[in-house]
């Protein structure tokens, strides 16, 4: 009995590291586009800074800040948004801006 225990523990270990997070495979374009922005927009609004997030006012008001490509043209949250784990498996959440000033008030 006292063998099994840890090789119990180090299986769910290896278990635990096999299972997906549907969040970063939205980020990495896993699925269709309305999944995926669905996935993306109920990951954000978990945080108490986005609860009131409203992702159709976000891409009608966004791209039109910008003048190039990809952020004036922009049609999901993929395009400036970006989520992945680090070593520690933390997430790392980044937003991503053209070169320079570019956002138009």
């Amino acid at each position: 009995m006292k063998k099994t225990i840890p090789f119990a523990a180090l299986a769910l270990c290896a278990l635990a590291a096999c299972v997906s997070d549907p969040a970063l495979e939205a980020f990495d374009g896993d699925f269709d586009r309305e999944k995926e922005t669905k996935i993306i927009v109920t990951y954000c609004q978990s945080c108490h800074n986005h609860a009131a997030f409203d992702p159709v006012n976000h891409l009608a008001t966004q791209p039109s800040r910008y003048t190039e490509s990809p952020y004036a043209d922009a049609q999901d949250c993929r395009t400036c948004h970006d989520l992945r784990k680090n070593f520690w498996h933390d997430y790392v959440r980044s937003t991503r801006f053209p070169d320079g000033s570019l956002i138009h008030e």
